[in-house]
């Protein structure tokens, strides 16, 4: 990282607090404006595991897949839909403390008694990192294992080969667009275990689903995924 890049710690730590989701600056103790931030929509506990939505608006049924629970503290909208796209697309680490601190706390209130052996995340191609600059689901798994004092391990599940952005597709090809993209790199060290997937945002699962799929195929135990915002 550049010492004086724009994101870099130090001009972060010399320029004045700015609301994550609209850079209005703010009082070191917060985070998002008092504009924005009643437009923060959580997700309220009991949620469903298999969409991660809060039952009440659950409109998943009896789907089955791949991973055991999939949950995020927040949907993706509002502030937190600006406050992500301004982490991922504009290279804002500085806010991914915030939000792996909200994903740490919402996995221990909604499933307090699984405990997990490693995270990991979503992988990347090395010309996606290239592009982007950073992986964002590394950066936010990275910081939830610090919290949650668990193994982050980046060597376990890999990406093979590029594809066509999700967002870029419609729901109806999205499943067919991640089908044998990932695999499992260290897959000795996976048995009997219970892995956690980080991601930044769900929308239709196919991606983790996919990533739990192979860690199921190599005897992974168990498989949660963490995300930070779920699409309603």
């Amino acid at each position: 990282m550049r010492l004086f890049g724009k994101n870099s710690p130090l001009i972060a730590a010399i320029l004045p607090k700015v609301c994550i989701a609209c850079d209005k600056r703010i009082p070191e103790n917060e985070e998002f404006c008092s504009g924005c931030y009643p437009y923060m929509k959580r997700i309220s506990i009991p949620a469903c595991d298999v969409c991660g939505k809060s039952k009440k608006r659950c409109p998943s049924h009896d789907k089955s897949t791949n991973y055991n629970f999939i949950c995020a503290p927040f949907y993706y909208r509002g502030a937190i839909r600006a406050g992500l796209r301004h982490f991922k697309f504009g290279n804002r680490q500085n806010s991914a403390d915030f939000f792996a601190d909200q994903m740490a706390k919402y996995l221990i209130k909604s499933h307090p008694d699984i405990k997990f052996d490693y995270i990991t995340y979503v992988p990347m191609t090395e010309k996606q990192i290239k592009d982007r600059g950073f992986n964002q689901s590394q950066v936010l798994a990275q910081r939830v294992a610090k919290i949650l004092n668990v193994e982050c391990r980046s060597d376990i599940l890999i990406k093979l080969y590029n594809i066509e952005p999700q967002h870029n597709l419609s729901a109806m090809y999205r499943k067919g667009n991640v089908a044998g993209v990932f695999d499992v790199e260290n897959r000795e060290i996976i048995k009997n275990k219970n892995i956690l997937i980080v991601d930044d945002i769900k929308t239709t699962g196919y991606t983790v689903d996919e990533c739990a799929k192979m860690l199921k195929q190599y005897d992974a135990a168990m498989v949660g995924c963490l995300c930070a915002a779920i699409v309603i």
